[in-house]
């Protein structure tokens, strides 16, 4: 089959340059963003709810018109119309930018099956631009899950029965490893989804990373703790890892530190309680380094004593640069 070239508004086709390099579709050379690679898992993953979704909207245009004196023709033409239109976000439908969609062994028979069967007197591009368009209208952690359905189906089914899993990662090298899955969360910022489960500690594996998953037969326990981490990492934050001991942290902010703790939403804790400028924390260690290190003097752990010693280290450090 020859190449398809599809017309896109620029957002879409930066969402689409976006999500491969977030979701690491790379080619051979690591640096190259392989598009089709992203676009071929699209189709495959996202062909059958677009379709429905397009089905239900121009079925309500038709519910709408119906008893009209429009020709039967006209009204499909219409509601092709409009459903396209409903998808294309942004740039005042003009389409500044291209992607080539490069049919592979994978994708030959669902774009078959599409040409056949779904166009409507529509060309593929127009229909591959609407699909695409409608993908990139979601947020980022719903695309992360259409580009990785099985893997999100598989595990999202183990979880519902109970049962551990066996998978595989990108960074692996082919080895994988057992697992209780307890939950599937997203980052507080919609960014990344996250499989939190148990290997006797508490792991967190972000989904596009995961390349196979097998359900198990034995079943998924957790303790009382267990359970209690897993809730932590929900409600903080599931990139973050959790040791065996996360004490209660204290930290007080400047003036212009409460500033940027309002402004720099990326990544931020969730204080249990505050009072002026002092904040009390009970989430990863981890979390709370990588956030308050931006701060620099407008942060200041007052406890626990191990993490002020870590603290100091990598700000002395980094003075010691500039000497």
């Amino acid at each position: 089959m020859d190449k398809i070239k599809i017309y896109l508004p620029k957002k879409v086709a930066e969402i689409i340059d976006k999500d491969a390099e977030a979701f690491e579709f790379f080619k051979k050379d690591g640096m190259t963003f392989n598009k089709n690679a992203l676009l071929t898992n699209l189709i495959l993953n996202y062909g059958e709810t677009y379709s429905r979704e397009r089905q239900r909207f121009t079925g309500i245009a038709l519910s709408a018109l119906k008893g009209s004196n429009v020709r039967q023709d006209a009204i499909d033409e219409l509601c092709e119309r409009l459903a396209e239109a409903a998808y294309l976000r942004g740039d005042g439908g003009k389409f500044g930018a291209t992607v080539s969609l490069k049919p592979t062994k994978q994708s030959e028979s669902a774009i078959e099956y599409i040409e056949n069967y779904l166009l409507a007197g529509r060309s593929l591009s127009e229909y591959f631009r609407a699909m695409i368009s409608s993908y990139a209208a979601l947020p980022q952690d719903r695309r992360e899950a259409i580009i990785f359905k099985p893997q999100f189906d598989a595990i999202s089914r183990a979880i519902a029965q109970g049962k551990r899993i066996f998978i595989t990662t990108a960074g692996g090298r082919g080895r994988g490893f057992e697992l209780a899955p307890y939950a599937v969360s997203s980052s507080k910022e919609e960014l990344h989804l996250y499989v939190i489960g148990m290997r006797g500690a508490a792991t967190t594996v972000r989904l596009s990373r995961i390349t196979d998953v097998r359900v198990l037969e034995s079943n998924a326990q957790f303790t009382q703790k267990q359970i209690e981490t897993a809730e932590k990492m929900i409600k903080y934050g599931p990139q973050f890892f959790y040791g065996a001991e996360e004490r209660e942290v204290c930290v007080r902010l400047t003036e212009r530190g409460m500033e940027k703790f309002k402004k720099i939403y990326v990544h931020r804790p969730i204080p249990d309680r505050r009072e002026g400028n002092t904040m009390w924390f009970n989430c990863s260690h981890i979390q709370l380094e990588q956030y308050f290190l931006r701060f620099g003097a407008d942060a200041e752990i007052l406890y626990p004593e191990s993490m002020r010693k870590e603290m100091y280290a990598f700000h002395s450090a980094a003075a010691k640069i500039y000497e």
